[in-house]
């Protein structure tokens, strides 16, 4: 038949379309599918499916789709990152055994005040985690032009992705601080050695217990927990790849160059800010800062060349829209004894 189809043969209930075949279901069963093609009109089939078949077909729909949470790769990824929180506040809280170094009696470079921190871990979690968000959603939903489901998508790929890496980050960190020990520059006056006040200036003692007074026993493991920095190593990170994202995906025809370099200057700054901070605060030594930042720009490079391939593909384009062989076809099976299955 040609153009629609009558009122009284097929009632609308649903309508997919797919590259112009329009599918409808009828209250009588009838499966019309209409076809618009370029070299003829459009044209209309109707099929006789029983209700029981489109009902599994909606079942398994729904089945398949919850699949999708419960596969393999899904369920590994729950049980690793599990397994990565858990062993983080074990390295954190020295709940591994960790490298126990001595040291100099009276060393000027270990012999700091403890003034605290500028930027505390909360400060930087905050900023780490928060920020790229805000500015991956504004800079999509500029791209895209509205909060679709697409640019969504685009900013959950991303955002996970960033937060692998920043993972993979504070391990290798985690790690080393471990293995190394050493001791942070304020570590005299936060462990409060006990054989301190009575060695012998330029000694090197070996065998000493911190008496850290009313002090926490977290403070006692975090003194000698100087190399690398993780301040710097995540600033480095989180600054480097906001900075990344912005040169290449933010558009300088709307906004500007000047705003765009800004922006790439305001990531830059948290970084330095983040990491300098850990020396004049006495909370690093130069060094510590440095191989942190290496660390930073080791994994921000990583991440961005191996996990988001530079910010192409997956974060620039929408999704391929299905062809219209592959669901006319799904649903153009269904049938009975009694029913024809017409292939268009």
């Amino acid at each position: 038949m040609n153009g629609t189809v009558a009122e009284n043969e097929c009632e609308t209930f649903l309508k997919i379309n797919t590259y112009g075949v329009a599918l409808t279901i009828g209250h009588e069963n009838k499966l019309m599918a209409n076809v618009a093609l370029p070299e003829r009109p459009m044209e209309a089939t109707c099929l006789t499916v029983p209700e029981s078949d489109l009902a599994s077909a909606s079942t398994n729909t729904c089945k398949q789709r919850r699949n999708q949470f419960l596969n393999f790769p899904f369920i590994s990824n729950v049980v690793i990152a599990i397994i990565v929180g858990v062993l983080l506040f074990l390295l954190e809280y020295g709940y591994f055994p960790q490298n126990k170094l001595g040291y100099f009696c009276k060393d000027p470079s270990i012999s700091k005040s403890f003034n605290g921190d500028t930027i505390t871990w909360v400060i930087l979690l905050v900023g780490s985690l928060g920020g790229p968000l805000i500015i991956f959603f504004v800079i999509e939903y500029e791209a895209e032009v509205s909060l679709s489901r697409y640019c969504c998508l685009r900013v959950c790929k991303l955002y996970r992705d960033f937060i692998i890496g920043g993972t993979f980050n504070i391990m290798i960190v985690e790690v080393a601080k471990s293995i190394v020990g050493e001791h942070r520059p304020h570590f005299i006056a936060t462990c409060a050695p006990s054989k301190h006040e009575t060695c012998e200036a330029g000694s090197y003692i070996t065998d000493y217990i911190c008496t850290i007074g009313n002090k926490s026993r977290y403070f006692e493991i975090d003194s000698s927990r100087s190399f690398p920095s993780g301040h710097a190593s995540l600033s480095v990170f989180v600054g480097l790849f906001c900075a990344a994202y912005i040169n290449r995906r933010l558009n300088v025809k709307k906004t500007g160059i000047v705003f765009k370099i800004f922006l790439m200057f305001i990531c830059i700054a948290w970084s330095m800010t983040c990491s300098l901070t850990r020396i004049t605060d006495h909370r690093h030594h130069w060094w510590d800062v440095l191989f942190g930042s290496i660390i930073g720009v080791v994994t921000v490079y990583y991440t961005v060349k191996s996990l988001c391939n530079n910010f192409e593909t997956d974060y620039q384009s929408k999704p391929s829209k299905p062809t219209a062989s592959a669901s006319t076809t799904a649903l153009l099976d269904l049938k009975n004894k009694d029913a024809t299955s017409v292939i268009i």
